[in-house]
């Protein structure tokens, strides 16, 4: 920008640098309507030429706040750079020189910070049991040992002797029975007979318990 021009301008040739090129780069310009036969050199860089022409005769005696042109600057690391613009050459309208100060800019680069992103942890997932896919086993009987068939004893009547009932002895075939005059004819050996038979009932009755037992 030029702040006041007495006599109108003509055309200029202004050279505009970075005093730290670590810093930023201007990349491109661009000029406004009244400028004709514009020109830039050096771009994109750290000092780039500007140069234009009023053919035109817009830029009037006792113009104020003239734009000459617009830089575009890059930042390419945090810091600040002095922006330098040198007047190589200015005219007015009737070809007088112009003696131009010039006041410098600053470019400003700040750090972006990017925010860490904080990992979020992953859940674990809690496995489901899936009623479609789960597999339930079948109940399986326990075995059981069969029980061995066992004889079942089929209880005997046994006729267990009584003290008061006395077993009837088996039948004894009946005997001849001596007359009374046989028994008093006979005597003693009557009585043998007698003691002989009971003696035998006797003993057929221990070995018929013997036999049952």
């Amino acid at each position: 920008m030029v702040d006041e021009l007495p006599k109108g301008l003509a055309g200029y040739l202004i050279e505009v640098s970075l005093s730290d090129g670590n810093v930023g780069e201007i990349v491109s310009a661009s000029y406004p309507s009244w400028a004709t036969l514009t020109n830039t050199t050096g771009t994109p860089g750290d000092t780039i030429r500007l140069s234009a022409v009023d053919l035109n005769k817009r830029i009037e005696n006792g113009s104020r706040n003239t734009q000459l042109a617009t830089i575009k600057v890059r930042g390419d690391a945090a810091g600040s750079t002095r922006i330098n613009v040198n007047v190589r050459k200015m005219d007015a309208d009737g070809g007088d020189a112009i003696n131009a100060g010039t006041n410098s800019g600053e470019l400003t680069v700040q750090a972006q910070v990017t925010p860490t992103p904080t990992p979020t942890p992953t859940p674990t997932p809690t496995p489901t049991s899936n009623p479609a896919s789960t597999h339930t086993s079948n109940p399986t009987s326990t075995p059981y040992p069969s029980p061995s068939p066992t004889s079942t004893v089929i209880p005997t009547s046994t006729v267990e002797p009584s003290e008061e009932a006395s077993p009837s002895p088996p039948p004894v075939e009946p005997t001849e029975t001596a007359s009374p005059t046989q028994i008093q004819s006979q005597g003693p050996l009557y009585l043998v007979v007698v003691m002989l038979a009971i003696l035998a009932v006797i003993i057929a009755t221990g070995v018929y318990w013997i036999k049952k037992k």
